[in-house]
This record gives C-alpha cells, structure tokens and sequence, in this order.
C-alpha cells in the first residue's frame, strides 16, 4: 500500500470504508487556484478589489464542490417563498465587472457618481445560465445579486476591472470665503484635481448654470476657475465636470452643457457684505476662517466695529482706540453671513 502510495505523487486519495479512491488534485483547482484554500469571496471569485457582504433570511456560501464554469463558484442560500438570499460586492471606479450565473436572481446596481448619479438599476434572471457585463463610472459602485423562492443561484468567474481611461475625479472643489464691498480683496478660485485619457474638458457651473469666462471670470474650461472683484451674487454653489471621449464625471449640479444631473453637493462660496459709512475700511479679507478687517484710527474717537446679519440690528463687536497706527479687528466666519460697519465716537 505504501508503495502505491508513493507512486501517486500529486494526486489525492481519499480512502472510505471498504474502498478508496484516487483523485486528480487539479479537479478541484480550477483555473485561479486551490479553491479549499479561499476564505473569502473575493478569493474565490478572484475578485479581491471588492468589498463584499452576504445576508438576508440565508447567506451566501462558498461552494467547493460544484464546477460551474471551470472553477467553484459561491451559491445562495436555501429559502422558501417570500424568502430572500443576496450577496452584494461594493467596489471602486470607474470599472467594468463581468460574472457568469445559473438560477434566477435579481441583479441590482447603483453608483454614487457621476454619469449615472444615484442610478439604480435591476435586472432579473431565471435561466439555465447567464452572463452579466456592466461598466460603472462612479467613484464608488455597488452590485447585488438576490435570489428569492425554491432552488439555489450561483454566480462565478465575477471579475472588476479599473479603467483609467474614463474621468476620475481625485481631489473636488472646497469651499471659500471672500468679502465684498469697499476696501475689499474680493477673489476666489476653485479647483480641481482629475485624471484620465487625455484630452480632458471641464465645465464650471454656479448654481447648476454653466459659466463662460468675462471681465471678472477666468478659468471656466480649465481645472482652476477663477473670479475676481466679487459682487454679492457671486456667493453660491460651484460645480465641476470633466469628461472625455470615455465619459464624464460630475462634482456638483449641472443643467447645461448638454447635461443634466447632480452629482453631491458641490463647492460653496460665502461672501462677507462689508459696509462702510463713517472712517473707511482699508482693507477686509477672509483667511484661515477669520474675518479681518483693518482701519485707520481717529484722533479724539473712538473706532467702534458694528456687526448684524439682516442689516436692522445691529451689536458693537469692536471697540479701539489708537491714535498712532492702524486698528484691525478679526473674528470666525460665522453662517449665516453677518454684515459689518465702522463708526467713529468722539470721546
């Protein structure tokens, strides 16, 4: 027996009561690999790039015994009518994913961005076999695969695949604080960071309305928009889309440009209203979340800095006295906008 034995080197045997049989090891390989030793879906799918999770009334299982399509695939849980069992892969793109199937399923997919913003589409099956190729341009995708009533579904060969060629945004627009009204430093810019087959076009929009450049706006098909002496309608939402011969991707709202989605919140610009009516501001800006204005001092008066947010009430928030240089005053931006005043008090 042991020379039988040592004579059946890479090969399995399993030895029963009575009986033994001899196995090819690779019967059981399939084409990625030893399937006893997965642990995971992703590994027995040879879809690792996915985050994946089972529920319902029965969870998915890896089956090491069926040979759906040259290697063991994962199958349903048992349930019974009115019952469900689904397993769902969460991945990163904009990628395609390919599987391959037997049993009825309902095949649901959604994505967060950007040409199909918050799509979510089913597609159900109840065949002998089938095959299911999808492409998502989202920056994060989502894939489930239910299977309800009697029998088992199976699903295999599942495959993601990144594609660098489409749009994909890595860093989106912040949003910004500026002033406006005398003595101001009132610009802004936005920015955005994208990759992808180039040539890469963009389209800036505020407010879901597509900008083109003018005396104050530069930058409107470029990666960086820029505005400059800004006027209090200039505050609003700011959106970015990229797009290629590959598709497009979308950080915001747009309704133009032969587009119209949503695609998260976009970039916010606040604007700080600075009003001057008694000894003139000299300069205002807005930076690292402060609020800073700057004045000249008044002989024989005092500077005072009045604040409110809808231009009836008004509260003193500065009070100075300096004869021989400049008075500055500074405070957190604070929502909603508050508008600001100087006046001088004699002593």
């Amino acid at each position: 027996m042991n020379g039988l034995l040592s004579g059946l080197a890479g090969w399995s045997v399993v030895i029963g009561k009575g009986f033994f049989r001899v196995l090819l090891g690779l019967s059981w390989m399939g084409l990625g690999g030893s399937l006893a030793s997965a642990q995971t879906f992703g590994e027995a799918l040879n879809a690792t790039n996915g985050l994946w999770r089972t529920g319902g009334d029965a969870p998915w299982v890896l089956d090491r015994h069926t040979i759906l399509t040259g290697r063991g695939p994962i199958h349903s849980g048992v349930v019974t009518q009115g019952q469900e069992s689904w397993v769902e892969v969460r991945f990163a793109g904009p990628a395609s994913l390919t599987a391959v199937g037997r049993g009825s399923v309902n095949i649901f997919s959604s994505t967060d961005l950007c040409r199909d913003f918050n799509y979510g589409g089913s597609l159900s099956i109840d065949a002998p076999s089938w095959f299911v190729p999808s492409t998502f341009s989202g920056s994060s995708n989502l894939v489930r695969f239910t299977h309800s009533g009697s029998g088992l579904a199976y699903l295999d060969q599942l495959q993601i695949v990144l594609n660098t060629n489409s749009p994909s945004i890595l860093s989106r627009p912040t949003d910004q604080y500026a002033c406006s009204g005398p003595g101001t430093v009132s610009s802004a810019s936005f920015a955005v960071v994208a990759t992808g087959a180039e040539p890469l076009s963009y389209f800036w929009f505020k407010d879901g309305l597509l900008l083109h450049d003018d005396e104050r706006i530069s930058g409107s098909s470029t990666a960086t928009l820029q505005l400059t002496n800004l006027l209090p309608t200039d505050a609003g939402t700011y959106s970015v889309l990229v797009s290629n011969s590959w598709g497009q991707m979308l950080s915001g709202t747009a309704t133009g440009a032969g587009t119209s989605q949503e695609c998260g919140s976009g970039a916010r610009l606040f604007i700080t209203l600075i009003i001057s009516v008694q000894g003139p501001i000299l300069t205002a800006v807005v930076n690292n979340g402060q609020i800073q204005l700057q004045f000249p001092a008044v002989a024989e008066h005092v500077i005072q800095v009045l604040a409110s947010t809808n231009l009836s009430d008004w509260e003193v928030v500065f009070t100075g006295t300096n004869i021989l240089d400049l008075l500055s005053f500074s405070e957190p931006t604070t929502l909603p906008a508050r508008f600001y005043r100087v006046r001088e008090v004699p002593y």
